[in-house]
């Protein structure tokens, strides 16, 4: 998997009404060196959708690094998985759908 290592940051531009998400914090002008993502609201009744969902992106390198701590610690802790499956289904329907979330997230690789 290949991305844009994080943190990632969601800086407001009130003139365009958008919110960039880039690696990192403007230079002194104010200019970004890369933008991941743009996250358009030009309507103000839209402002608190677009603030949410930019420090969403803005999480989610974090997100995916603790989702895979997590991972690796329930498996450390739990039985194994043959052992799961019958005396833990509820933590071996967790990991499942954490292996499917971080998939999904890295095209595939886990």
């Amino acid at each position: 998997m290949s991305h844009t290592p994080g943190p990632w940051y969601a800086v407001n531009d009130d003139e365009q009404q958008v919110i960039d998400i880039t690696p990192c914090l403007p230079d002194g002008d104010g200019e970004l060196e890369k933008t991941i993502a743009t996250v358009w609201g030009n309507r103000p009744s839209l402002k608190a959708t677009v603030e949410g969902d930019a420090r969403l992106i803005a999480a989610a390198p974090d997100l995916l690094g603790k989702l895979r701590r997590c991972l690796s610690l329930l498996e450390d802790l739990l039985p194994e998985p043959e052992v799961r499956k019958t005396e833990e289904p509820e933590a071996h329907a967790l990991i499942a759908e954490i292996y499917q979330a971080i998939a999904q997230a890295t095209g595939g690789e886990v």
